[in-house]
C-alpha cells in the first residue's frame, strides 16, 4: 500500500484514490495496520484468499485483522470478491458467510 500512497499523495488529485486489495496484502506481508495508516486514500476494497486465490471460506484464511481495521476507519464503501472461482453456487454463500462471521468478530 505504501507505493500506492506515494503515488497518490505526489500526483494529488481528489479523483485519484486507492484499492485496499487484501489479497495482496497477504501476498507482500502487508500489515493490516497500513489501512488504518492510509485511510484517507481508500473507496474501495477486493478481498481473497492468498492461497490460489480463492474465495473466503474455501482455504479457511483468517482476515479478522483487515476487516478489524476497516471497522476501525469505519469503512462503509464496497468490497468485491475477487477471486477465482470454481463452484460460484456453492463458493459465494459461503463466502459471504465466512466474511460476515469473522467482521463480527473483528
Amino acid at each position: 500500500m505504501h507505493e500506492s500512497a506515494e503515488i497518490v499523495d505526489a500526483v494529488h488529485h481528489p479523483n485519484l484514490k486507492m484499492i485496499c486489495d487484501i489479497y495482496h496484502a497477504l501476498k507482500e506481508n502487508d500489515p493490516a495496520s497500513e489501512i488504518l495508516r492510509y485511510q484517507e486514500h481508500l473507496v474501495h476494497c477486493h478481498i481473497a484468499e492468498k492461497k490460489d486465490r480463492t474465495p473466503p471460506g474455501v482455504n479457511g484464511e483468517d482476515f479478522t485483522a483487515y476487516l478489524s481495521a476497516l471497522k476501525k476507519i469505519n469503512y462503509k464503501r464496497r468490497v468485491s470478491l475477487e477471486c477465482n472461482w470454481k463452484n460460484l453456487k456453492v463458493e459465494l454463500p459461503l463466502a459471504v458467510k465466512v466474511l460476515q462471521q469473522q467482521y463480527e468478530n473483528a
